[in-house]
């Protein structure tokens, strides 16, 4: 049964799709759930816009509980890529093919897996990965080629990585079309103004993409009761109405009523109290499974569970979903089965844990397991595991605890997922006989994660919670966050203090040694850091551990190019002697850099092939983009690939030190191709960030060197700024400041490097 009658919604959308002012156009449908976006949106597709190239991108309200931050542009990618097999347009693997060239196509190769993890049909067929910025480009070239109409349904919980890549997108295609799926919680409905700003400032359009917002309104209930089915026999329509109200208009509401449900209740609810015993396992298994399932997965499952809750044949798989479907629960789409409506799935999400539910959890948690030990590329299945075990607060969680850690480090914007781990690890605590050991594990990983990326809220959270001064470990990550979150005089004093009372020459002083020389060598003079780590370096023992590889690492930083290269070759030989190739392979990023400071390019290409090879998959993207382009300006290429590549190295670039760095290269990239207005952009962005907190000599000259050239070069007063804070650094006599300047420029294109260490968990047991 479908009913539309949305007369002029239809023909205000209609005329804001089809103004020509701008060359794109996005319209938000905003309401709360089961109002009628969809419907709206699919009668949009079959009558007026039928000519159309269009599709509908299907997000669950589940969706934020997945790990993955490019949710939403893989989604986006699948579908266009599905139109792919039809011959409509080029196929995403031979686009990407076509036009890689050189080192690209190695970096393709290399990061296919890394990024854009596909949804579950990736368990069943084949199907190449690429990276996201292959999709980005593929996405791209598809829209350029071809007019789209695309609407994506609960925009609200878009990931902040995809709004960057839709935005970059956008700014790169013209005539794209897209209806945004907005649903407001109904508590929210009187600021949901503030709520869809908020999102737009986000997506940072420009004058090429014009935006309107469209509030879909609760249908009238003369129109509303016709989607009453015939079945009903409702006569008491004054219940109906009140029924209606109650739900805010939710129009799945009159879909789903029977003449015998009791007064004020929802017919949502009331219609999956009675189902029956199979049709309910079978919707519970749906539900849990993000809302959607492949039939020939489901049958499997069904029919060949080791420890079955009930017993199904094909045949009795069948008729009960044909059943559901007749009952407006769940829609089937070629091989794919659905929970027809959100509605319906906010209902499940409200149900009591009850013996269906577990069973349909069991069989579940059993499937991804076991794939998990099966499967090459086991991603999807600890996505999976992580959104059960979140639902169900279950320790298992501790199984796959490792493996959801990797997958948080290859994330430009962990937060949201790290808050669904405290969220878990404070449930978990709650229990009324919590194991504390378990927990005690999640913050940790907590810790570990947030450390590393920086995060310095969520570490410190995390050791809080677990705090204990008899721990090694502890109290390093104790000292680093000192480090980290506050890195004055006073602070310094302090931890000064905390790494004097560690015994002498053992593991645990040097780790904190080695956080105090990462901050000076972002905080103070190159001189203090140099003879900070020369100090360490003369304590006999410290070799004897791998971080002694980070010691030499960071003291290769300090001196002279070709110094820096024996440094690092010794730094090679204690990482293998520990069997860490990943380690290695970052190294070679820092010789690749010593190599091109010498003038050595092809060699320098090289050491990245190395990296790339060594580290199987687990370089950082950004790093890898953003020093191949270096070392093409390097040799006097400037290309509109070297431009993608430093463009898209900034958009995988979240780290603040990082992102200068990559814009100091733009900028020199803008200036040198003289595109002033974008080079004067980037000038402004630099000089508004706190590059100069950071008081390391040699990077303030690379940056104060950059910003004197674009201000030389566009005949600005202001190079004489900057002329003299170069001379000001000069006159401080820094060995080793300004040896890699460019022949015959004053510019200073700079590389991005691994300079944080490692810390080991060997240390709570010393």
């Amino acid at each position: 049964m479908t009913f539309y009658n949305r007369i002029q919604e239809t023909k205000d959308i209609v005329e804001i799709m089809e103004d020509k002012k701008s060359w794109n156009k996005i319209v938000l449908l905003h309401s709360p759930s089961g109002v009628g976006k969809t419907g709206l949106v699919q009668k949009l597709f079959s009558e007026e816009f039928k000519d159309h190239l269009s599709l509908r991108v299907k997000v669950s309200r589940s969706s934020p509980d997945t790990i993955e931050n490019l949710y939403y542009i893989n989604r986006l990618y699948k579908e266009i890529s599905e139109l792919a097999k039809n011959e409509i347009i080029p196929t995403p693997e031979g686009h990407a093919l076509k036009n890689l060239k050189g080192i690209a196509l190695f970096i393709y190769n290399f990061i296919r897996n890394k990024v854009g993890i596909e949804n579950e049909n990736k368990l069943y067929e084949f199907s190449e990965d690429l990276s996201i910025t292959r999709k980005k480009d593929y996405l791209i070239h598809v829209f350029n080629t071809q007019t789209f109409l695309i609407s994506i349904e609960n925009i609200q919980n878009i990931d902040t990585q995809s709004i960057e890549i839709l935005s970059d997108i956008l700014k790169k295609v013209s005539n794209l079309r897209l209806i945004f799926e907005y649903t407001n919680e109904i508590e929210d409905l009187e600021d949901v103004s503030t709520s869809v700003v908020r999102f737009m400032e986000q997506l940072d359009l420009d004058k090429t993409t014009s935006f309107e917002c469209y509030e879909i309104k609760k249908m009238d209930f003369s129109e509303a009761k016709k989607l009453i089915p015939p079945t009903a026999l409702i006569s008491d329509l004054e219940k109906v109405r009140e029924i209606y109200d109650n739900g805010h208009g939710n129009l799945q509401r009159m879909k789903l009523l029977t003449s015998d449900i009791p007064s004020r209740n929802s017919p949502i609810q009331y219609s999956l109290e009675k189902l029956n015993s199979s049709e309910r396992y079978i919707v519970n298994i749906i539900y849990l499974n993000e809302g959607s399932i492949d039939s020939t997965l489901l049958v499997q499952l069904l029919t060949s569970d080791q420890y079955p809750f009930l017993l199904y044949t094909h045949q009795k798989v069948t008729e009960t979903l044909k059943k559901l479907e007749e009952k407006y629960i769940i829609s089937l789409i070629t091989n794919n089965i659905e929970i027809s409506h959100d509605s319906i799935i906010l209902e499940l999400e409200r149900q009591s844990h009850n013996p269906t539910l577990a069973a349909a959890y069991r069989l579940l948690t059993n499937y991804y397991n076991k794939l998990r030990d099966e499967m090459p590329d086991k991603n999807v299945a600890i996505e999976k595991l992580f959104m059960l075990y979140l639902k169900f607060h279950d320790e298992s969680i501790i199984g796959i605890l490792n493996d959801i850690k990797k997958m948080i480090l290859e994330q430009k914007y962990p937060q949201r997922i790290l808050s669904k781990l405290v969220y878990l690890r404070d449930k978990l605590l709650d229990k009324k006989n919590p194991n504390i050991k378990i927990s005690n594990e999640i913050s940790l990983a907590l810790l570990e994660v947030s450390y590393q990326m920086e995060l310095g809220q969520f570490a410190e959270d995390s050791l809080k919670t677990i705090y204990n001064p008899a721990n090694p470990l502890h109290r390093v990550y104790n000292v680093g966050l000192k480090l980290m979150n506050n890195y004055d005089s006073e602070t310094k004093l302090e931890v000064q203090k905390l790494i004097e009372n560690e015994a002498s020459e053992s593991q645990c002083r040097l780790t904190m040694e080695l956080m105090l020389l990462s901050s000076m060598m972002e905080a103070e003079s190159l001189h203090d850091s140099k003879v900070f780590a020369q100090k360490m370096l003369s304590v006999e023992s410290y070799s004897r551990y791998m971080e002694f590889a980070f010691l030499l690492r960071n003291y290769a930083e300090l001196v002279d190019s070709k110094e820096s290269l024996n440094l690092y070759q010794k730094c090679i030989e204690i990482f293998e002697s520990f069997n860490r190739k990943d380690l290695q392979a970052q190294i070679y990023i820092s010789i690749a850099m010593c190599h091109s400071y010498l003038g050595e390019l092809d060699t320098a290409k090289k050491d990245l092939e190395k990296a790339v090879k060594l580290s199987e998959g687990q370089i950082k993207e950004n790093m890898l983009f953003n020093n191949y382009a270096v070392i093409e300006m390097l040799s006097g290429t400037f290309s509109e690939t070297v431009l993608k590549y430093l463009k898209d190295s900034l958009l995988l670039t979240s780290n603040s030190y990082e992102k200068i760095i990559v814009k100091c290269n733009l900028m020199i990239f803008y200036t040198v191709t003289e595109d002033y207005a974008i080079a004067q952009e980037l000038c402004r962005e630099i000089e508004e960030s706190d590059f100069e907190n950071y008081k390391y000599e040699e990077f303030l000259h690379i940056v104060y060197s950059n910003l004197f050239f674009y201000y030389r070069e566009t005949n600005h007063s202001h190079h004489l700024i900057y002329f003299k804070k170069i001379s000001e650094l000069q006159n401080v006599k820094i060995e080793n400041l300004n040896p890699y300047i460019t022949p015959n420029t004053v510019y200073r294109l700079d590389f991005l490097g691994y300079w944080n260490i490692e810390v080991s968990r060997n240390l709570q047991h010393l």
